[in-house]
């Protein structure tokens, strides 16, 4: 057990004390800002703009789609895509 502990000591603090004793620092530099990049800001925008017509329209054809079925004239198609 005391060789354990001893080769622990003699292992192990070597690590810690270097690692507590000489903190690293480094210099980081600013990544770029996406609020402030046009490009950002302009793919967002069509991305919203187009998920609002994608779900406008969707809403809609989901009402046309329930009165045909209301009204009998809607017939599934003869297959499905998978």
């Amino acid at each position: 057990m005391r060789l354990l502990i001893k080769y622990g000591s003699t292992v192990c603090w070597p690590w810690l004390t270097r690692v507590l004793n000489k903190p690293v620092t480094e210099t980081r530099v600013a990544g770029i800002c996406m609020r402030e990049n046009p490009f950002y800001v302009d793919t967002v925008k069509s991305f919203r703009d187009r998920r609002y017509e994608y779900k406008g329209l969707n809403k809609k054809w989901k009402g046309t789609l329930g009165d045909a079925k209301k009204a009998g004239g809607y017939t599934r198609p003869p297959f499905r895509f998978k």
